[in-house]
């Protein structure tokens, strides 16, 4: 089995009446990224758009799953909390990235090691987890997500 290349975990609120400045005061930590609902952007295309949903956005990053998790609970001050029912937030969820390259065999099997302290301090957040690989290195990426 080959290890993953990369692992990111993000942490997702979405919502139409969340505030971010709200949630920044209350989470104690500054999101990766964010947006206020009708807050107008450009495009990669150079189209001026209007976010139709806030959201707040928080990654971590680590040589393994379970450190990735660490690194979340550090921007918490050491510890995830209850994360589940936040002001102004209708969807919250974590998602594990994991990027890798194939080899030689396109068919390898990727081996994610958890370290069970790493899964209990997932759980405390009381949110789920997506895991979403991505393969590349073969004329372009592609995901797979696995809820």
């Amino acid at each position: 089995m080959k290890a993953a290349d990369s692992y990111e975990l993000v942490l997702y609120l979405r919502g139409k009446e969340l505030d971010v400045a709200l949630l920044t005061s209350i989470l104690g930590t500054t999101p990766t990224d964010s947006r206020m609902r009708g807050e107008e952007r450009r495009s990669k295309t150079g189209v001026s758009v209007k976010t139709k949903v806030g959201f707040w956005s928080l990654s971590a990053f680590g040589a393994s799953p379970s450190e990735s998790v660490a690194s979340m609970a550090r921007a918490f001050g050491g510890q995830l909390r209850d994360l589940s029912s936040l002001p102004g937030v209708e969807e919250a969820y974590f998602d594990m990235f994991v990027t890798f390259e194939p080899g030689e065999n396109t068919g390898s099997e990727v081996n994610l090691d958890w370290e069970p302290d790493a899964l209990q301090e997932l759980a405390r957040s009381k949110l789920p987890l997506v895991i979403t690989f991505a393969v590349i290195g073969l004329g372009g990426n592609r995901a797979v997500d696995l809820p």
